[in-house]
């Protein structure tokens, strides 16, 4: 993974899972969660502006179809070079931090989850620019599930150079923190478990994305940092 990296010691482990695995029959915490309300809305929270950005971009594919503006019209600002590609890699990615978060609520307590994929964030953050104060939203609201903030990273990457390498590293080590860490503090037996899980998400998924994107995140992201999870000691 490179120097670059951070990962969650085992103190921070043990904080994070040593007294949060449900009990047998044991009853949700009512304060984490309204009643009747179902994580599957957690789960969504992250990707909803994403989605609306693809939306967006739809929308200015159809228009540039239609005949050219008068030239005293105000032309439309183009998007970010490749900002198509990296939208639907951060929604994928995105999708698939909904799958662990959601393996995880039927393992252990949502706010220990939420916890951990949040912390998981900041911490790759601080190396990774792009990633700068995406645990926030465009008001300045934290993003409590670890849920990143696409707008936020747009800017990041408008502002500096990041090239495909240092994403696809970035959004690996954050991955792999994550993982890491199920694997550490819930054992192998359940992170198997929730690997499988993370994995058939991947395979519902891939009808709703380009190849290149789809690629680029199964291949080098999600693979490549459970590989190194088992790898490691």
């Amino acid at each position: 993974m490179g120097n670059k990296d951070s990962f969650f010691d085992m103190d921070d482990i043990a904080g994070i899972f040593g007294s949060s695995e449900k009990k047998p029959g044991a009853l949700p915490v009512k304060e984490e969660k309204p009643a009747g309300e179902k994580p599957s809305i957690v789960i969504k929270s992250g990707a909803e502006q994403l989605m609306s950005l693809q939306e967006k971009e739809t929308k200015e594919e159809e228009e540039e179809k239609k005949p050219a503006e008068p030239a005293s019209e105000k032309a439309i600002e183009p998007e970010p070079k490749g900002s198509d590609f990296f939208s639907g890699v951060f929604l994928l990615f995105e999708e698939i931090r909904g799958a662990l978060q959601a393996e995880l609520y039927a393992m252990i307590d949502i706010k220990s989850t939420d916890n951990m994929l949040l912390r998981s964030l900041e911490k790759t953050a601080v190396n990774y620019g792009f990633l700068k104060n995406a645990n926030f939203d465009d008001e300045g609201r934290l993003r409590q599930d670890g849920s990143i903030d696409f707008k936020r990273v747009e800017k990041n990457m408008s502002a500096g150079a990041f090239s495909q390498n240092e994403i696809k590293s970035g959004l690996e080590a954050l991955f792999y923190m994550r993982i890491k860490a199920v694997k550490d503090g819930l054992g192998a037996e359940k992170y198997s478990h929730i690997k499988n899980g993370v994995m058939k998400k991947m395979g519902v998924a891939e009808g709703g994305y380009k190849a290149a994107v789809f690629s680029f995140v199964k291949d080098g992201i999600i693979n490549s940092a459970f590989k190194k999870a088992e790898e490691a000691q």
